[in-house]
């Protein structure tokens, strides 16, 4: 008896709910909210409320630097000689990135640069000061111009490389160092 008479209530052919009484064929769509059921109501507010809710988010900052890893990717790259004590940095000592006298690189120092180059884009949140030097013992003026020369080259080869130049600063200057010497930046 329950069964009848709960499916009767329910039945498609229910005339409560039809606007047309004598059209007992077709099902009538009605809305919801309309009726005054609020059953969708939660449905229907759950997604503007979640899209609220993540536009409110503050943005996530980048994730802290590891400057123990840095330390130890900047130790395993070709050719270089990472820093132990201040800011992290590797540099290239005497002749082992440039030949003397020359503006270019050594061709088997290519593998070092590319390896240097592809560090210094994965650590994206990062500012770099590179300082390239020269001593030939031919005058200041000439190791000017010429540790002038391998900077411009190096910034041109970094920037190939994919290597914003905004992140990463290039100086020249005359005089005895390392011919190249890259320092993470602490702004």
């Amino acid at each position: 008896m329950f069964y009848t008479s709960f499916a009767a209530a329910n039945h498609p052919t229910d005339r409560s709910d039809r606007s047309d009484p004598s059209d007992l064929t077709r099902p009538q769509k009605t809305n919801p909210i309309a009726r005054g059921s609020t059953m969708n109501l939660p449905r229907l507010l759950f997604v503007p409320l979640l899209l609220l809710l993540f536009s409110c988010a503050p943005p996530r900052g980048p994730a802290p630097l590891d400057e123990a890893a840095l330390r130890a990717q900047l130790a395993a790259l070709p050719g270089g000689e990472a820093g132990q004590a201040g800011p992290p940095g590797i540099r290239f000592p005497g002749e082992s990135l440039f030949p003397h006298l020359s503006a270019l690189p050594r061709a088997d120092e290519a593998e070092g640069l590319g390896a240097l180059a592809a560090l210094l884009r994965a650590h994206q949140g990062t500012s770099w000061q590179a300082v390239v030097r020269a001593a030939t013992g031919v005058s200041a003026e000439y190791d000017l111009v010429l540790a002038q020369k391998r900077a411009e080259l190096l910034e041109r080869y970094f920037r190939k490389q994919g290597v914003d130049a905004q992140r990463l600063a290039i100086s020249a200057e005359a005089g005895e160092g390392a011919p190249l010497e890259i320092v993470l930046r602490r702004d």
